[in-house]
């Protein structure tokens, strides 16, 4: 997007917070400027998990916003990382010492920097004529099914993620339909009345936030590494299965949230089902390689330290 709105003559800017948002990863290609300042010490693992950024973050975007060009409409991209293990007390909004105790003291601090900034675009008088989206990548699982974090499962306590879009003309409302990150980009090209750029994936959402009935999005989700998973959802069902010995479990959401009954014994016509979809969806995926870094032992070993080693 940042490619795409720059080319139209928005300003656009990022700020980063973790190290794998280092401009070395490519991330900053199509912003004007891209601040990695609170990105910390690549090479000493785990600090960047460590730290606490959202104060400094909220600081900056509204620096930003401030130095804005009145006359160019822009694009800030501005990414929070603070509730992520490792899970650092807040004093006044962390009420006890066990995990979930600490991760939810980081939600409300990161909420509590996140009203700082929203306060300041309606102070500023742009709260009226900005989009405003927030979204995160994963949730957190706290022995739901066994586990702890993520990187683990795909079950609805990872991928369930907030969503959440405020802009001119858009009325309150509650949209309980599932959808993919792979549909906000072409949902803020529609707002914006921009064309998306041609073979993007995902729809646009603008229909459901008007009231209407969407046909249910074949919705897929990956999980690489030493124990592989992938998920896909239909509307109320969900397959769960393990892409090398195709081990899978299949759920009913509407009849059972939590995923503790597995249906996939009861209905085999489901799993064939979605199965094939899901084969379908990551062979429209298969897109080329893409843009490549090559990894030095040191990254590796940083990568494996936060978990997120393997292929």
């Amino acid at each position: 997007m940042a490619q795409t709105l720059g080319s139209r003559g928005y300003a656009t800017s990022g700020i980063g917070s973790h190290i794998f948002l280092g401009k070395r990863f490519g991330l900053q290609n199509g912003f004007e400027e891209y601040d990695s300042e609170l990105i910390k010490h690549y090479n000493q693992r785990r600090e960047s998990h460590a730290q606490i950024s959202s104060e400094r973050l909220s600081d900056k975007a509204i620096d930003w916003i401030d130095q804005a060009d009145e006359d160019r409409p822009w694009f800030l991209w501005v990414h929070y990382f603070d509730p992520h293990h490792t899970y650092q007390p807040h004093e006044g909004l962390t009420h006890g010492e066990e995990p979930v105790d600490l991760y939810s003291g980081e939600v409300a601090f990161v909420d509590l920097h996140l009203k700082r900034l929203f306060q300041h675009l309606e102070e500023a008088g742009l709260d009226e004529n900005t989009l405003v989206l927030f979204v995160a990548d994963h949730g957190e699982e706290f022995q739901d099914h066994g586990g702890w974090m993520h990187r683990r499962t795909l079950y609805e306590e990872v991928p369930q993620v907030p969503l959440i879009l405020r802009g001119p003309g858009l009325n309150p409302a509650r949209v309980t339909q599932p959808v993919s990150m792979v549909d906000l980009a072409p949902t803020l090209y529609e707002l914006l009345n921009i064309a998306p750029p041609a073979g993007l994936q995902g729809r646009s959402l603008v229909p459901a936030m008007r009231g209407e009935t969407m046909t249910p999005a074949i919705l897929i989700a990956e999980l690489e590494g030493p124990k592989p998973v992938d998920a896909v959802r239909q509307g109320p069902w969900k397959l769960v299965i393990d892409p090398i010995d195709f081990s899978h479990e299949l759920y009913n959401l509407d009849e059972d949230p939590g995923e503790q009954n597995d249906l996939s014994k009861d209905h085999p016509a489901h799993c064939a089902t979605l199965l094939k979809a899901l084969r379908t969806k990551l062979k429209q995926a298969e897109v080329g390689e893409g843009s490549r870094v090559e990894l030095s032992e040191s990254d590796r070993a940083n990568l494996e330290a936060l978990g997120y080693g393997g292929q």
